[in-house]
């Protein structure tokens, strides 16, 4: 008989529509707790309770926390019992005789001893079975995630959305009950929190953050995965949760974020903690991937002396801009800036001094130019400024940066060279929606700084190429 419902556990694992078996199990020791454990990863096999004569056994605690009814009556359970199967695991024969006798007329079957062994040893083996599975689905399932992240890369996707999307498939596939991850933007030591998972919040309180930042100096570059013993317990956030394991994530400048899980080591299998090495290890090698992707479109856009974008990035950009201004029905002026006499600097103090006085003029443009104004190396000395104005929006502001810009530049020293004194002439045009175009404002601009050159040094000159509807 015990080995006909052993039979009938291991053909239910395969059969879709099997009936519910509704099981009893009698005694609370460590066999009970073993068979709790197996049964319970079954969906069809519903443990309807858990007796044994001492109620601090450890297979009534676990049955309790899973709410699970339990009692130290197994003569009153037996009576209430209305289901399929009473499992044995005593090894008391006189408790197997009892049952036989107690339960035959309820129409019970009772399954105890070696059977009871055969049971547990095929439903150990079927659970080991369906885990190994899982655990390689969920590998599967978070190296496909990462080679769909990496395929992305070349979108260059924000930070914020490769770590949130690889943190909801690392926990899920997990596991995880409560996890948090968090990115520093760049430029800003307050991280934002970039997803959570069993945790309501959108911010990371103020009271945070000096924790957050303690934790993370101590890490290592190149650290993968980092145990927090004791947890560590962000007293800000819903629940004070604690975090059991940490995953950095780093970039070529530094960590960029991290991910917090609440894992206790003494309840994480070796899968799991592998599952969670395999995330972090790709992500880190496509957040690698991001980084160089970002340094080859740097070299493709920037000037490499003065950090200024290049002249290939200027034309599309002078394109791009002429076209907004005709949509927005605004204006558009555009600085031509050079340098006055950059040959006898370089002969006079070396071409580093050139090379520094480049930068210098560099720095300066910076200062007096907006954040979203764009300025680029043209050649040599040259500088070109792209300067866009909103309807309504003051067109005089370009022209008071330029008269800036040459102020400085004649007030300021260049770093090791306190002898040598800059100037700049710039040419200036400005167009509308009416007339502007990339090819003629950039003409526009070079004729006026040809004017201002011949005018003599330091000096600013103005063509206004618009009609005001």
């Amino acid at each position: 008989m015990g080995r006909a419902d052993a039979t009938r556990l291991e053909n239910a694992s395969v059969t879709e529509n099997a009936r519910e078996i509704r099981v009893l199990i009698i005694g609370g020791g460590r066999g009970g707790l073993a068979m709790l454990d197996a049964l319970g990863q079954y969906p069809w096999v519903r443990v309807e309770g858990v007796a044994d004569i001492r109620d601090d056994a450890p297979a009534l605690a676990a049955a309790r926390e899973a709410g699970i009814p339990t009692g130290t009556d197994v003569a009153a359970m037996l009576e209430r019992f209305e289901g399929d199967l009473v499992v044995d695991v005593t090894g008391d024969p006189a408790m197997r005789d009892t049952l036989e006798t107690h339960v035959r007329a309820a129409g019970l079957e009772v399954v105890s001893g070696k059977s009871a062994r055969l049971l547990f040893d095929l439903a150990r083996r079927n659970v080991h079975d369906s885990r190994a599975i899982r655990e390689r689905d969920a590998q599967l399932a978070i190296l496909d995630h990462l080679l769909e992240v990496t395929e992305k890369l070349r979108q260059r996707p924000a930070l914020k959305d490769i770590v949130a999307e690889s943190f909801r498939v690392i926990a899920g596939a997990a596991g995880i009950r409560r996890g948090l991850a968090v990115i520093w933007p760049d430029g800003r030591d307050r991280p934002d929190i970039a997803a959570t998972h069993g945790i309501r919040a959108k911010r990371l309180p103020e009271t945070d953050h000096a924790q957050l930042a303690r934790l993370c100096r101590g890490l290592k570059r190149g650290e993968r995965m980092l145990r927090l013993d004791p947890p560590v317990q962000l007293e800000g956030l819903p629940g004070k949760p604690g975090f059991h394991l940490l995953l950095p994530l780093w970039r070529k400048r530094g960590l960029a974020g991290a991910m917090l899980f609440a894992a206790p080591a003494s309840r994480l299998p070796r899968a799991t903690e592998g599952m969670f090495r395999l995330g972090a290890s790709h992500l880190n090698v496509a957040l690698h991937i991001l980084d160089e992707y970002e340094a080859l479109q740097q070299a493709a856009t920037l000037d490499p002396l003065t950090g200024a974008y290049n002249r290939r990035f200027l034309e599309r950009k002078l394109e791009a801009e002429a076209a907004r201004c005709k949509r927005a029905a605004g204006f558009l002026s555009c600085l031509f800036i050079d340098m006055d006499d950059f040959k006898e600097v370089n002969d006079r103090f070396g071409h580093a001094a050139g090379d520094n006085a480049l930068r210098r003029l560099t720095d300066i443009v910076r200062e007096c130019i907006r954040s979203y104004d764009t300025l680029a190396r043209y050649g040599g000395d040259e500088f070109v400024a792209l300067m866009p104005a909103a309807p309504g929006e003051d067109i005089a502001h370009a022209h008071r940066a330029a008269e800036r810009i040459i102020e400085r530049v004649r007030e300021s020293r260049v770093p090791g060279h306190p002898e040598l004194k800059l100037s700049v002439s710039i040419g200036m045009a400005t167009q509308s929606s009416e007339t502007v175009n990339a090819e003629t404002l950039l003409a526009r601009a070079d004729e006026a700084l040809y004017a201002a050159k011949k005018a003599g040094k330091g000096r600013l000159r103005h063509i206004m190429d618009f009609r005001i509807a």
